[in-house]
Protein backbone atom coordinates (compact mmCIF):
# COMPACT_ATOMS: atom_id res chain seq x y z
CA UNK A 1 0.00 0.00 0.00
CA UNK A 2 2.76 2.36 1.32
CA UNK A 3 4.41 1.81 -2.41
CA UNK A 4 1.59 2.49 -4.24
CA UNK A 5 1.13 6.00 -2.23
CA UNK A 6 4.42 6.72 -3.24
CA UNK A 7 4.33 5.70 -7.16
CA UNK A 8 1.11 7.99 -6.89
CA UNK A 9 2.98 10.63 -5.72
CA UNK A 10 5.72 10.94 -7.41
CA UNK A 11 3.57 10.58 -10.57
CA UNK A 12 2.03 14.08 -9.60
CA UNK A 13 5.35 15.36 -9.14
CA UNK A 14 6.56 15.04 -12.10
CA UNK A 15 3.34 16.26 -14.32
CA UNK A 16 3.16 19.44 -11.84
CA UNK A 17 7.49 19.81 -12.71
CA UNK A 18 6.35 18.91 -16.48
CA UNK A 19 3.86 21.64 -16.49
CA UNK A 20 5.81 24.33 -14.67
CA UNK A 21 8.60 23.84 -16.73
CA UNK A 22 6.33 24.32 -20.35
CA UNK A 23 5.09 27.25 -18.17
CA UNK A 24 8.30 28.69 -17.96
CA UNK A 25 9.41 28.17 -21.39
CA UNK A 26 6.46 29.93 -22.70
CA UNK A 27 7.27 32.62 -20.61
CA UNK A 28 10.52 33.17 -21.31
CA UNK A 29 10.02 33.66 -24.77
CA UNK A 30 7.20 35.80 -24.28
CA UNK A 31 5.70 35.50 -27.43
CA UNK A 32 3.71 32.67 -28.38
CA UNK A 33 0.53 34.39 -27.49
CA UNK A 34 1.46 37.60 -29.31
CA UNK A 35 0.70 38.45 -32.80
CA UNK A 36 3.60 40.13 -35.06
CA UNK A 37 3.19 43.72 -35.89
CA UNK A 38 1.22 43.07 -38.96
CA UNK A 39 -0.87 40.69 -37.52
CA UNK A 40 -1.42 43.58 -34.66
CA UNK A 41 -2.22 46.25 -37.22
CA UNK A 42 -4.85 44.06 -39.13
CA UNK A 43 -6.62 43.14 -35.90
CA UNK A 44 -6.68 46.86 -34.54
CA UNK A 45 -9.03 47.76 -37.79
CA UNK A 46 -8.01 51.32 -38.02
CA UNK A 47 -4.60 50.46 -39.97
CA UNK A 48 -6.06 49.14 -43.26
CA UNK A 49 -4.79 52.27 -45.71
CA UNK A 50 -0.96 51.14 -43.69
CA UNK A 51 -1.51 47.14 -44.10
CA UNK A 52 -2.91 47.64 -47.71
CA UNK A 53 0.53 50.18 -48.68
CA UNK A 54 2.85 47.54 -46.60
CA UNK A 55 1.38 44.54 -49.19
CA UNK A 56 1.48 46.92 -52.36
CA UNK A 57 5.37 47.27 -51.35
CA UNK A 58 6.06 43.48 -50.28
CA UNK A 59 6.94 44.24 -46.97
CA UNK A 60 4.59 42.08 -45.42
CA UNK A 61 7.67 39.25 -45.28
CA UNK A 62 9.85 41.56 -43.59
CA UNK A 63 7.28 43.21 -40.91
CA UNK A 64 6.18 39.25 -40.21
CA UNK A 65 10.01 38.21 -39.59
CA UNK A 66 11.69 38.01 -36.49
CA UNK A 67 12.86 41.59 -35.64
CA UNK A 68 12.56 43.16 -33.82
CA UNK A 69 10.85 46.21 -34.94
CA UNK A 70 9.65 49.99 -33.83
CA UNK A 71 7.14 50.44 -36.47
CA UNK A 72 5.68 54.53 -36.41
CA UNK A 73 2.01 53.38 -37.84
CA UNK A 74 0.01 55.99 -39.02
CA UNK A 75 -3.89 55.57 -38.81
CA UNK A 76 -6.27 55.49 -41.87
CA UNK A 77 -7.48 59.21 -40.59
CA UNK A 78 -3.64 60.35 -40.81
CA UNK A 79 -3.36 58.57 -44.24
CA UNK A 80 -7.04 60.54 -45.08
CA UNK A 81 -4.88 63.57 -44.79
CA UNK A 82 -2.80 62.74 -47.52
CA UNK A 83 -3.96 64.59 -50.95
CA UNK A 84 -5.53 61.93 -53.62
CA UNK A 85 -2.95 62.75 -56.18
CA UNK A 86 0.07 61.82 -53.93
CA UNK A 87 -1.98 59.20 -52.33
CA UNK A 88 -2.33 57.89 -55.90
CA UNK A 89 1.34 58.40 -56.58
CA UNK A 90 2.84 56.95 -54.12
CA UNK A 91 0.66 53.90 -54.25
CA UNK A 92 1.72 53.37 -58.20
CA UNK A 93 5.99 53.67 -57.42
CA UNK A 94 6.52 50.36 -55.33
CA UNK A 95 10.01 52.60 -54.63
CA UNK A 96 9.16 55.29 -53.60
CA UNK A 97 6.18 53.57 -51.09
CA UNK A 98 8.76 51.39 -49.47
CA UNK A 99 11.62 54.57 -48.99
CA UNK A 100 7.98 55.91 -47.17
CA UNK A 101 7.15 52.66 -45.43
CA UNK A 102 10.27 52.10 -44.14
CA UNK A 103 11.22 55.56 -42.94
CA UNK A 104 8.56 54.41 -40.21
CA UNK A 105 10.81 51.69 -39.23
CA UNK A 106 13.44 51.89 -36.69
CA UNK A 107 15.66 48.31 -36.30
CA UNK A 108 15.21 47.23 -32.95
CA UNK A 109 12.52 47.68 -30.15
CA UNK A 110 12.23 51.11 -29.20
CA UNK A 111 9.89 51.77 -26.12
CA UNK A 112 8.78 55.44 -25.60
CA UNK A 113 10.45 55.72 -22.30
CA UNK A 114 13.86 55.24 -23.94
CA UNK A 115 12.88 58.69 -26.45
CA UNK A 116 14.82 61.13 -25.30
CA UNK A 117 13.35 64.74 -26.60
CA UNK A 118 16.02 66.08 -29.07
CA UNK A 119 17.16 62.75 -30.68
CA UNK A 120 17.52 61.52 -33.74
CA UNK A 121 16.93 58.27 -34.86
CA UNK A 122 18.25 56.32 -37.79
CA UNK A 123 15.21 54.40 -39.72
CA UNK A 124 14.91 51.55 -41.94
CA UNK A 125 14.97 53.60 -45.05
CA UNK A 126 18.54 55.26 -44.20
CA UNK A 127 17.33 58.86 -42.92
CA UNK A 128 16.73 59.87 -38.99
CA UNK A 129 14.01 60.74 -37.74
CA UNK A 130 13.62 63.77 -35.56
CA UNK A 131 12.02 62.87 -31.87
CA UNK A 132 10.69 65.59 -29.79
CA UNK A 133 9.03 65.62 -26.32
CA UNK A 134 7.08 67.89 -24.99
CA UNK A 135 4.16 68.73 -22.73
CA UNK A 136 1.98 67.18 -24.98
CA UNK A 137 3.46 64.08 -25.87
CA UNK A 138 5.91 62.92 -28.06
CA UNK A 139 6.50 63.98 -31.77
CA UNK A 140 8.17 62.04 -34.34
CA UNK A 141 8.56 64.63 -37.37
CA UNK A 142 5.53 66.39 -37.62
CA UNK A 143 3.28 63.86 -36.13
CA UNK A 144 2.83 63.02 -32.70
CA UNK A 145 2.04 59.31 -30.65
CA UNK A 146 -1.44 59.02 -29.98
CA UNK A 147 -0.69 55.55 -28.85
CA UNK A 148 2.60 54.09 -27.40
CA UNK A 149 4.19 51.05 -26.47
CA UNK A 150 1.80 48.29 -28.29
CA UNK A 151 4.12 45.58 -28.23
CA UNK A 152 3.98 42.62 -30.70
CA UNK A 153 6.08 39.43 -30.87
CA UNK A 154 8.86 41.00 -32.82
CA UNK A 155 8.69 44.54 -31.91
CA UNK A 156 6.37 47.71 -31.05
CA UNK A 157 4.31 50.16 -32.45
CA UNK A 158 4.06 53.46 -31.56
CA UNK A 159 0.44 54.79 -33.11
CA UNK A 160 1.12 58.76 -34.89
CA UNK A 161 -1.79 60.82 -36.44
CA UNK A 162 0.21 62.08 -39.82
CA UNK A 163 2.17 60.45 -41.81
CA UNK A 164 5.86 61.42 -42.01
CA UNK A 165 8.16 61.69 -44.50
CA UNK A 166 12.08 61.14 -45.72
CA UNK A 167 13.29 63.81 -47.15
CA UNK A 168 13.58 62.57 -51.03
CA UNK A 169 10.27 61.85 -50.53
CA UNK A 170 9.65 64.87 -49.25
CA UNK A 171 10.51 66.47 -52.22
CA UNK A 172 9.00 64.53 -54.57
CA UNK A 173 5.43 65.29 -52.88
CA UNK A 174 6.36 68.74 -52.83
CA UNK A 175 6.44 68.64 -56.88
CA UNK A 176 3.05 66.88 -56.71
CA UNK A 177 1.57 69.02 -54.55
CA UNK A 178 2.85 72.33 -56.60
CA UNK A 179 2.45 71.42 -60.14
CA UNK A 180 -0.14 73.10 -61.87
CA UNK A 181 -3.34 71.24 -62.19
CA UNK A 182 -5.01 71.32 -65.77
CA UNK A 183 -8.33 73.58 -65.51
CA UNK A 184 -10.69 71.07 -68.02
CA UNK A 185 -12.56 74.32 -69.10
CA UNK A 186 -8.95 76.00 -70.64
CA UNK A 187 -8.40 72.76 -72.40
CA UNK A 188 -11.66 72.75 -74.14
CA UNK A 189 -10.86 76.09 -74.94
CA UNK A 190 -7.35 75.21 -76.28
CA UNK A 191 -9.09 72.14 -77.72
CA UNK A 192 -11.47 73.90 -79.87
CA UNK A 193 -9.08 76.73 -81.05
CA UNK A 194 -6.78 74.26 -82.21
CA UNK A 195 -9.99 73.16 -84.45
CA UNK A 196 -11.17 76.24 -85.62
CA UNK A 197 -7.69 77.43 -86.65
CA UNK A 198 -7.06 75.66 -90.05
CA UNK A 199 -10.54 76.77 -90.81
CA UNK A 200 -9.97 80.37 -90.22
CA UNK A 201 -6.57 80.45 -91.93
CA UNK A 202 -8.20 78.49 -95.02
CA UNK A 203 -11.04 81.29 -94.89
CA UNK A 204 -8.60 84.30 -95.30
CA UNK A 205 -6.01 82.35 -98.30
CA UNK A 206 -9.62 81.88 -100.27
CA UNK A 207 -10.59 86.05 -99.63
CA UNK A 208 -6.66 86.39 -100.64
CA UNK A 209 -7.43 84.50 -103.74
CA UNK A 210 -10.00 86.19 -105.00
CA UNK A 211 -8.77 89.71 -104.16
CA UNK A 212 -6.26 88.03 -106.39
CA UNK A 213 -8.24 87.45 -109.28
CA UNK A 214 -10.56 90.94 -108.69
CA UNK A 215 -7.52 92.42 -108.93
CA UNK A 216 -5.92 90.85 -111.95
CA UNK A 217 -9.67 91.25 -113.78
CA UNK A 218 -9.45 95.11 -112.96
CA UNK A 219 -5.55 95.76 -114.79
CA UNK A 220 -6.92 93.76 -117.82
CA UNK A 221 -9.88 95.88 -117.85
CA UNK A 222 -8.13 99.24 -117.82
CA UNK A 223 -5.69 98.15 -120.52
CA UNK A 224 -8.39 97.18 -123.05
CA UNK A 225 -9.82 100.75 -122.16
Amino acid sequence: MQNKVMTILAALFLFVSLAGASDSASNANGTESQKNIVETAVAAGNFNTLVEAVKEAGLVDTLSGPGPFTVFAPTDEAFAKVPKDVMDTLMADKTLLTSVLTYHVIPGEVMSSDLVNGMSVKTVEGSDVRITIDSAGVMVDNARVINADIKASNGVIHVIDAVILPPAAARTVQAIETSPAIDENSAETAEEAEETTPASTSGFESILAIAGLLAVAFIAYRRRD
